[in-house]
């Protein structure tokens, strides 16, 4: 076997991963930014409240706020209590009149015929009362640097009086499709030619994740055209992914190109799809030259472009959702030193997630089916019908 047929003598994953995060030591400043707007950006410095909440007190739940004293000998004859005399109707989170230091659920009041009843109510001091500060004390740290904000810090900040909050940069990621045979999304190809899907895919996919994605013009394969698309991109972005190009034909520039003057350089991972993947560091920036075909370039996008935008962040093994599914049909696999990228179609049969393992030499019904995918590690024999597999939703 030459070099390119035998996949031992380039890096699994994981090493490339960590070659270039040891060479990428990004500065990705910080930015202002509205709390509005702030899902999943990652805040550059601990977020800390601004006031005590409730500011005073607060009802614990719906029900009436009583004096405790009141009930010091048993529970009182309430039948002639008067409403704002005697008692006081509040919601969860209501503060009330200072007169009152208890509260009773409203499940144990009887307010029909015009007459207060309770039933079976317990009161004592403070009982379901939230003191000031009982939610959050002024200068609480709502939200941690370094981790992406959710739909749940964004409402803890706004209760808490934040409207803005200092966060880290997103990443530049300049997208460069190569290729003469590419013409730009909305055209309508001629014998030969194909629209560039993977400009969107990348845009899709990677913006969610906190980068923002600048699309280039389709390049011809020319080393003057490339050479030139390729400094303008890295004289403006943190991020240039090249798409297209990156094998060994001799059309395809992209991998001598952008290995020029390199602090690392990488060319072919031990994986499939998309072994032809080209990596580098150079000029303080992270280069990635992706293969072509979209199945293949989906893959290299989430193993590794998705890998330098945590770096980027300086997030490391985020959580993401898992599928567990029977698998429906079983799959064999070559026992070679390869980890392998496979698309799923997951389904309901009689209430059970089942997934299907499609054929990626069907590529068009591939991606028509696909909703969910795995990389299954270096060695892996495969798995048989009827085995439960962890899977990844495809966003």
């Amino acid at each position: 076997m030459n070099q390119i047929d035998d996949p031992s003598g380039h890096m699994p994953i994981d090493e490339i991963m960590e070659k270039l995060r040891a060479n990428w030591i990004p500065d990705p400043g910080c930015e202002s930014e509205s709390v509005d707007d702030a899902l999943g950006r990652v805040p550059a410095r601990d977020v800390l409240s601004l006031m005590d909440i409730p500011v005073h007190r607060g009802a614990e739940c719906d029900g009436i706020a009583v004096r405790s004293s009141d009930f010091a000998d048993g529970a009182p004859d309430v039948s002639s209590w008067v409403l704002g005399t005697d008692f006081a109707m509040v919601d969860m989170g209501d503060d009330f009149d200072d007169m009152f230091d208890a509260v009773i659920p409203i499940e144990n009041v009887d307010l029909s015929g015009g007459k207060l009843a309770l039933l079976g109510a317990s009161v004592a001091p403070g009982r379901l009362v939230e003191p000031k500060g009982g939610t959050v004390r002024e200068g609480e740290v709502l939200a941690r640097r370094g981790a992406r904000l959710s739909s749940i810090d964004i409402a803890n900040l706004t209760t808490a009086g934040i409207t803005r909050v200092s966060v880290l940069k997103r990443p530049k990621v300049a997208f460069i499709p190569t290729g003469g045979e590419l013409v730009p999304a909305g055209s309508r190809p001629s014998r030969g030619q194909v629209i560039d899907c993977d400009s969107a895919m990348a845009r899709t996919l990677l913006g969610p994740r906190g980068a923002e994605v600048v699309p280039f013009p389709v390049v011809n394969d020319v080393r003057r055209d490339l050479e030139g698309i390729l400094d303008q991109a890295m004289s403006s972005c943190d991020i240039v992914l090249v798409s297209g190009g990156s094998s060994k034909g001799t059309e395809d520039l992209c991998p001598r190109l952008i290995e020029r003057d390199a602090v690392f350089f990488s060319h072919y991972v031990r994986a499939r799809p998309g072994r032809p993947i080209a990596v580098a560091i150079k000029d303080g920036k992270a280069v990635v030259n992706i293969p072509g075909p979209a199945f293949s370039a989906y893959f290299a996008l989430q193993w590794c472009v998705c890998g330098l935008i945590e770096h980027w962040f300086g997030l490391y093994g985020t959580p993401r959702p898992v599928i567990s599914a029977r698998a429906k049909n079983g799959l064999a696999l070559d026992r070679l030193p390869l980890a392998y990228g496979l698309f799923f179609e997951v389904s309901t049969e009689s209430g059970v997630a089942v997934a299907t393992a499609l054929d990626e030499s069907r590529r068009g019904e591939l991606f028509m089916r696909a909703n969910a995918f795995t990389i299954l590690p270096i060695g892996s024999p495969g798995f048989m019908a009827g085995d439960t597999l962890s899977l990844y939703p495809i966003d």
